[in-house]
């Protein structure tokens, strides 16, 4: 079931025999054949909706989901460029043809009483969504269509609510139009996207020429594997799969020493990115002759030379490589569905073996591997339990592929379809190395974690693999240590030793030690934690610290903030943190980055009160920008409140604590904006020099509280028409759901802040604090900001405007900070909304601006 290459001109058909149709896999053990499981189950809910098992792929795709319910780690994004006279209405008519016919498309997913499972509708309407861009001027229209189509790509799909298939067109003229189609992994794999593009221009040409589509019948659904694979894995053939992998993956699992830009254990967002090297042809013919003279496929050239790589980059001779196997048959190979996986390589090129002895012992891994890649892979991680080291997990570090193209060129019914280059939604891996043979050529993509490398790393990477892959065509029977070694200077990051031969683990010395350390072995699934062992070290990120959060405040009934984290990483020190809780106040200083010549950035909290949307920003400013947050305190908005005036004196007295003296560059996200102005008011009245005041996305509110009667009504009929305009086209679309949440997103928030005010009001009475569950930051700080009213200041206000920001604060391109910035206000925009773009993709650009303000 498990396919990667051959050598017969393809790079994908099967590297194993196909199963008969009788079976998913060959053994006397393997259950009955596979059958339509809609034949036998009755719909679950009377509306032709069926429930179905989920498969052991969709159910780890929902865990991760659910630890990252607005991530687009999960996307896969398939673009094409289509010149000529393209039919959006026959288009659309062909994608409905193919949510007709796969079952998967029509899918979402319920937990029920703890089982997850698939309710698949009998009928799902299907509307092309489309974004009319011909009056966008030419010089800006190519990049307003690559920022539209990075954030379709990262808008986040509902498990739950479906649907999980989204396929926008993008018109930039008449005979030039970009198609975008992206899948939730929970329902797809590259081949699967492989399958909706070929029959999607299959069934089009056919309508475009008035005969039905030539498609053959689909033997079984998705959903048929799924029951199957439930039978299957209490099979013996799936026992003694497992039995394979937990030999050949015992450990202690050797985590590389390869060289990052920036610390590994400090990961706790997936940055992705792709540099991508186009492969000599004439190498790839002398590569095809060194495969067929070592009887092995092109995957395994390929992949031995990246084993080498990794070799000649950390002086390991021990390497586990992640690499898909596609895991389909005669009765898969048509289905649309999550049935590829990964398979980790256990590779030894100890001995100083030659690059034709490396071919062949990859060859060999790959081969036994492949013989036992139908054990998902999700269940292997829950027994193998591999540790990782300093936040670097041997399974996670390197992935290696190499296909044909899912995508590839086309000429139908009158239209030239390119498949264009690929959108990067991130990547688990420190980097993972994807070979792509198209018709016009093959090409190395290395995609990889922003925040691990830059981007001149990655391509001297890529330059050095091209290296490796010319001296093994020109001599394979060339030794390892023959082979230069990369021309960069190596940069140790971390010992590649066991996390157990480390440190010796210090165990806890107290009951507050003890209590941490049983709530981070619950986190980890980890036998033991010592107290020094970082959090982030050990893998933890934002998602899991807001958990962490939690549990602290259920056990000790104290409150920290997410940012507390960032400086308490140890459960020595959060239990220091927890014990010192009420003696006194907490600094509202929190680091973002410590290191660097130049003077500190300080940026005010948002509306949360936290600084954790300051930490991409911090990772894009250049490594010699110190960057500070100043988070809220402890605030209960009833008895203990405070002003932004307040607010501002306080966290002057801090950063002049750090930072005696001017000149001050301040900055302010939202809410934080009008802080940062204040802080800045206050500074150049005690006769200080505040060289950079920026705000991010904030408005001067008094200017609009103030608006005269014909702005006003300008203001709000915009308003009026724009939300108008939006619950229109998400109903005309029939996406009622949408529609439905925005309602009561609106609706919610308003009687929030309405509720808040009266149980403020109440508890300022009764003299006393506010109840935990009633206190909310955002309408705190909200209604805190709606009495601010800012006075004129001898500064420059350099304001970063969000270009998806609603539409009637386009009538006011300075956002009113032109009344009280008596040195002018410098306007830059930047793509993303209100709240994307402190984040990737976005952040890059928002850094590289400011930082010219920074100099």
């Amino acid at each position: 079931m498990a396919t990667l290459d051959s050598t017969q001109g393809g790079t994908h058909p099967a590297a194993a025999p196909k199963r008969s149709d009788a079976s998913l896999f060959p053994g006397d053990t393997a259950p009955a054949p596979l059958s339509p499981a809609s034949e036998g189950e009755e719909g679950s809910n009377g509306d032709d909706t069926y429930q179905l098992p989920a498969s052991v792929a969709q159910l780890r795709f929902w865990h991760l989901s659910r630890v990252m319910p607005d991530s687009a780690a999960f996307n896969m994004p398939a673009t094409v460029r289509i010149f000529g006279p393209l039919s959006a209405e026959t288009l659309e008519k062909s994608m409905q043809t193919i949510v007709d016919r796969h079952e998967s498309l029509r899918t979402r997913f319920k937990d029920i009483e703890g089982e997850l499972v698939q309710l698949i509708s009998a009928r799902a309407p299907f509307a092309l969504l489309i974004t009319d861009l011909q009056d966008v001027p030419a010089e800006g229209r190519e990049d307003a269509l690559m920022t539209l189509l990075r954030e379709d790509a990262q808008r986040p799909f509902s498990l739950e609510l479906g649907s999980l298939l989204r396929v926008r067109l993008f018109r930039l003229a008449a005979d030039d139009h970009v198609l975008i189609v992206t899948l939730h992994h929970i329902i797809s794999d590259g081949w699967s996207q492989g399958i909706l593009q070929r029959e999607l221009w299959t069934i089009y040409e056919a309508i475009r020429n008035g005969r039905p589509p030539d498609l053959p019948p689909l033997p079984i659904q998705y959903s048929d594997f799924a029951v199957w694979q439930k039978d299957w894995l209490a099979s013996e053939e799936a026992s003694a799969q497992l039995a394979f992998w937990m030999q050949s993956l015992a450990g202690p699992l050797p985590v590389l020493d390869f060289p990052t830009d920036h610390i590994p254990g400090q990961r706790s967002n997936l940055l992705g990115s792709v540099e991508t090297l186009t492969l000599p042809d004439d190498l790839i013919r002398r590569l095809r002759r060194l495969g067929q003279s070592s009887h092995a496929t092109m995957f395994m050239v390929m992949a031995a030379a990246f084993a080498i790589m990794l070799e000649r980059y950390t002086d390991q001779q021990k390497l586990t490589i992640g690499s898909p196997a596609a895991n389909r048959n005669s009765q898969t190979e048509s289905i649309i569905g999550p049935f590829s996986g990964p398979m980790a390589l256990r590779i030894d090129l100890s001995g100083n073996p030659t690059a034709r002895a490396a071919v062949q012992n990859l060859s060999e891994v790959t081969m036994k591997a492949l013989d036992h890649a139908g054990f998902p892979f999700e269940l292997l991680l829950d027994q193998l339990k591999v540790r990782s080291v300093r936040g670097r997990n041997p399974l996670f570090q390197f992935y290696f592929m190499y296909q044909t193209a899912f995508l590839q060129q086309r000429e139908i019914a009158g239209l030239r379809i390119l498949p264009l280059a690929g959108i990067s939604v991130g990547t688990p891996f420190e980097i993972q190395l994807a070979i792509i043979e198209r018709n016009d050529g093959v090409r190395a993509n290395l995609e990889y974690d922003r925040g691990l490398f830059e981007p001149d790393s990655i391509r001297s990477i890529l330059s050095y693999y091209l290296s490796v892959l010319e001296e093994m065509a020109a001599n394979p029977d060339r030794r390892l240590s023959e082979i230069a070694l990369p021309s960069l200077p190596r940069r140790p990051t971390q010992a590649a030793e066991s996390l157990d031969s480390q440190h010796e683990l210090v165990a806890p010395r107290s009951a507050v030690e003890a209590k941490l350390a049983e709530m981070w072995k619950r986190l980890f699934d980890l036998p033991s934690v010592g107290v020094c062992d970082d959090f982030f070290d050990l893998g933890g990120h934002s998602l899991m610290a807001a958990k962490l959060i939690t549990m602290i405040e259920s056990e000790f009934q104290v409150r920290l903030d997410l940012s507390n984290l960032l400086v308490a990483r140890t459960i020595e020190k959060l239990a220091e943190m927890l014990q010192n809780d009420h003696s006194g106040p907490r600094s509202a200083i929190v680091p973002l980055r410590q290191l660097g010549t130049k003077v500190p950035l300080f940026c005010v909290h948002g509306g949360g009160g936290h600084v954790l949307s300051y930490q991409e920003l911090a990772d894009a400013l250049p490594t010699d920008q110190p960057v500070y947050g100043l988070s809220a305190p402890e605030l209960d908005g009833a008895l203990e409140s405070m002003s932004v005036e307040q607010l501002a004196a306080l966290y002057n007295r801090e950063i002049r604590r750090l930072q005696p003296r001017g000149p001050y560059r301040l900055c302010g996200y939202s809410f934080g904006g009008l802080v940062a102005f204040q802080m800045a008011a206050q500074l150049i009245e005690a006769g200080e020099d505040v060289a950079v005041l920026v705000m991010l996305d904030t408005g001067n509110l008094d200017y609009y509280r103030n608006l005269p009667t014909t702005d006003w009504i300008r203001f709000w009929t915009t308003v009026a028409i724009d939300r108008a305009r939006r619950y229109y086209r998400r109903l005309a679309d029939r996406r009622f759901d949408v529609a439905l949440s925005a309602a009561f997103y609106f609706v919610r928030k308003n009687v929030r802040l309405w509720l808040w005010s009266i149980a403020q009001r109440v508890f300022r009475v009764a003299n006393r604090p506010m109840p935990r569950p009633l206190r909310d930051n955002l309408t705190m700080f909200k209604r805190v900001a709606s009495s601010y009213k800012p006075r004129p200041i001898k500064a420059r206000v350099i304001l970063f405007r969000a270009m998806e920001r609603d539409p009637e604060y386009s009538h006011n391109k300075v956002l009113g900070w032109d009344l009280v910035a008596e040195k002018g206000v410098a306007v830059h925009y930047v793509p993303g909304d209100h709240l994307s773009f402190l984040r990737q993709p976005y952040v890059d650009k928002l850094a590289g601006e400011l930082n010219k303000y920074l100099v």
